[in-house]
């Protein structure tokens, strides 16, 4: 992996504990492990690749020993072509991870490399109300809903003041030739509101108050909302995760391993061999899948709930 993206990923990797890390720190170390989940696939569907083409070795084998039929080996030519067709959407997803995230770390156009990372490491625990807590006291979303309440407030006190005349004061010097005297005035001029107090401004800005105060709640309803549903599937990804990785995954590779040996022997049957065959994939591909979708709902968290925020938002 070039030096300037590993340079970007360690600063952004070490910004993690600051609250105040940008955004753009945490979601360039998702995506990393985003990234590091694809090259997984990709290796994964290599491995069962190379399973199926044993699989077709040991069954062409076996049928020139007369020991099997021609199906398992029509059966084991159908499995490694699906493994590859696999395979080949596995790399497009690479490549595609790959180009996401070299434009998240502004270095579009780089070339692929291998990415070196733990992909087990274990995340960072996300509690519900914490996530909720900063949510709200850091979204743009209700930023803005706030501080449409703090303009309509500040219309209400302007109508209200609007009603009080301004006092106008004029005063006067005069000479009289005449008689020699200096002669000097004060006008006061003073309107009385006695009908038009701007009763009908007043309300229409009272009003304007009570809806940004019903912004501000909606706001916050819709982003605890948003967040629910983005904290299910982070909760539900990160417990198949762990289950995966503890125990089915462990115990489907092991199991592969017995039957491709006693298959070779003779001493299991092809169904036998394709059924834990299967079971080695779709375990493999369904951990996958969780922790891609466990990292991509930690993303949406992490971002404040901004993915998809102007499809959400009400149209006026």
């Amino acid at each position: 992996m070039g030096g300037v993206l590993r340079g970007r990923l360690w600063s952004s990797n070490n910004q993690q504990s600051n609250p105040s890390t940008p955004p753009f720190s945490t979601q360039l170390v998702h995506n990393f492990r985003l990234y590091l989940v694809a090259q997984e696939s990709v290796r994964i569907s290599q491995e069962v690749v190379t399973i199926a083409e044993n699989a077709v070795n040991a069954s062409s084998d076996l049928l020139e020993a007369q020991e099997t039929g021609r199906v398992d080996l029509l059966q084991a030519q159908v499995e490694l072509e699906s493994a590859g067709i696999s395979l080949v959407n596995a790399t497009a997803r690479h490549q595609a991870s790959w180009r996401r995230l070299t434009a998240i770390a502004g270095l579009p156009g780089m070339a692929p490399s291998r990415a070196i990372g733990d992909l087990h490491a274990p995340i960072q625990e996300l509690a519900w109300d914490e996530a909720l807590g900063r949510i709200l006291g850091s979204s743009p979303e209700l930023a803005a809903a706030q501080a449409g309440v703090a303009r309509s407030r500040w219309a209400l006190r302007r109508a209200r003041a609007e009603p009080i005349p301004n006092v106008d004061v004029q005063s006067s010097v005069q000479y009289d030739n005449a008689t020699g005297d200096t002669i000097a005035g004060v006008q006061v001029g003073l309107p009385l509101p006695l009908f038009n107090r701007n009763q009908g401004g007043i309300r229409e800005a009272f009003a304007g108050v009570v809806s940004a105060d019903a912004e501000v709640g909606r706001v916050e309803l819709a982003l605890q909302e948003r967040l629910a549903l983005v904290f299910e599937r982070y909760s539900r990804a990160k417990n198949q995760v762990e289950k995966y990785s503890t125990g089915i995954i462990p115990n489907a590779t092991r199991s592969l391993e017995l039957v491709s040996l006693g298959y070779q022997g003779g001493e299991y049957s092809f169904l036998t061999l394709l059924t834990a065959q299967r079971t080695f994939t779709q375990a493999n591909l369904a951990y996958l899948s969780a922790l891609d979708e466990m990292w991509s709902s930690a993303i949406e968290i992490d971002g404040l709930l901004l993915v998809d925020s102007l499809q959400n938002a009400p149209s006026n």
